[in-house]
């Protein structure tokens, strides 16, 4: 463990101590719309439920529309009925021990008891807002779909003849234009990215194909046929401007997707077989 994560755990550990101490409020809020995760660190024996809200009151006090992050640890099957009470843009009440100014910069909610669901008008107003759809016509890109729940952009353009669904990630609508930038420069040189993807595709995985993912009376597999055999279905691009060009395998690696990644800079510079 280093330096950095023992910092991060022991001002995590910090912020959970002070908020335990804070009273408990009534507080209305909405449900982010990516839902609730849960999650557990290797040798502890409780979860922890991770959450957001971007619109909140507690009870007798002003709407805030900033993020504020739910939080509690419990057996799984315990958290399983907050995940499911704390659906994504779900309105809910909640008792919760808040701690808005702390050294995580971000308020932060320990969650106590389920109320049932909120009836704020403001915040209904919020939700209502935040559903209105987002799409942009972006030059070579053609029209494009904001999902506030997987924070990106979606959309199909043409790529060497085929149509193939594009995602561009941001954490907000706002922060795209540099991912649509990276997108549109792929697209213009788009049959030289498709050697440049295939030729590092049969150069990283080739040689795992034919050693470790040959049927029963399969022959080896030759550079042409693997890459006859790949279908480009996504094309990625991150937030911080890496790519990721996402294959159906043709039964090469049995149903799994070949994905090659890189940048705009340095090309492609990693393959793999995810599941």
């Amino acid at each position: 463990m280093n330096d950095a994560w023992r910092e991060l755990q022991a001002r995590n550990d910090r912020v959970f101590a002070k908020l335990r101490e804070q009273p408990p409020v009534v507080i209305d809020l909405l449900v982010a719309a990516s839902g609730c995760g849960l999650s557990r660190s290797r040798g502890e024996e409780d979860w922890s439920l991770s959450c957001s809200s971007p619109a909140w009151r507690p009870e007798g006090g002003e709407l805030r529309q900033l993020t504020l992050h739910l939080r509690q640890r419990a057996s799984r099957e315990a958290l399983r009925d907050w995940q499911s009470f704390l659906a994504a843009d779900g309105l809910v009440r909640v008792r919760a021990r808040l701690l808005e100014d702390n050294e995580m910069g971000i308020p932060q909610a320990w969650l106590e008891e389920r109320l049932g669901e909120s009836r704020d008008p403001e915040l209904a107003d919020v939700l209502a807002e935040l559903q209105k759809p987002i799409v942009v016509d972006e030059p070579q890109l053609g029209r494009l779909t904001w999902d506030r729940g997987i924070h990106w952009f979606q959309g199909m353009v043409q790529w060497c003849g085929r149509d193939v669904r594009l995602n561009v990630s941001a954490e907000t609508p706002d922060e795209a234009k540099p991912g649509f930038e990276v997108a549109r420069r792929l697209l213009a040189d788009s049959e030289a990215w498709r050697v440049r993807i295939e030729d590092y595709a049969v150069a990283k995985l080739l040689e795992l194909k034919n050693d470790n993912w040959l049927g029963d009376d399969e022959s080896p597999v030759d550079a042409a046929t693997f890459k006859a055999r790949m279908t480009l279905n996504n094309i990625g691009v991150d937030p911080d401007g890496s790519f990721s060009f996402w294959h159906d395998d043709g039964d090469l690696f049995w149903g799994h997707s070949i994905m090659v990644s890189g940048d705009l800079e340095s090309g492609p510079t990693d393959a793999d077989i995810p599941g």
